[in-house]
């Protein structure tokens, strides 16, 4: 919905032979219905091919379910480093604390 008076309606299409998204896309004038201008991804140039071709990636939508299962697994890699890394820092710690190095190379 337009939120200024001279605002738009934007309608996005997926066309035949498009991929997974909505490259294709009317533009109507909000009082008159009046078609302003209309992108069709079909016949776009390489410019906006080449940024078309960033959503799927972007998604993960390209691959079918192997790449969702893979795109969790990196969403996850952060989380999982930072655990980690708190345990390191935490064990790390306590070793460093006095008498703990007497009990370390006592053993």
């Amino acid at each position: 919905m337009p939120t200024k008076p001279d605002g738009v309606f934007v309608i996005y299409k997926k066309l035949p032979g498009d991929t997974e998204d909505f490259n294709g896309s009317v533009k109507l004038d909000q009082y008159s219905g009046k078609v302003l201008a209309v992108t069709d991804s079909r016949v776009a140039g390489l410019g906006d091919r080449i940024l078309n071709s960033f959503t799927p990636i972007h998604y993960g939508t390209f691959g079918g379910l192997p790449t969702r299962i893979f795109y969790v697994f990196v969403g996850l890699a952060p989380t999982i480093l930072m655990i980690t890394g708190l345990v390191m820092w935490w064990l790390r710690r306590k070793l460093k604390k006095p008498g703990a190095i007497a009990l370390a190379t006592s053993e």
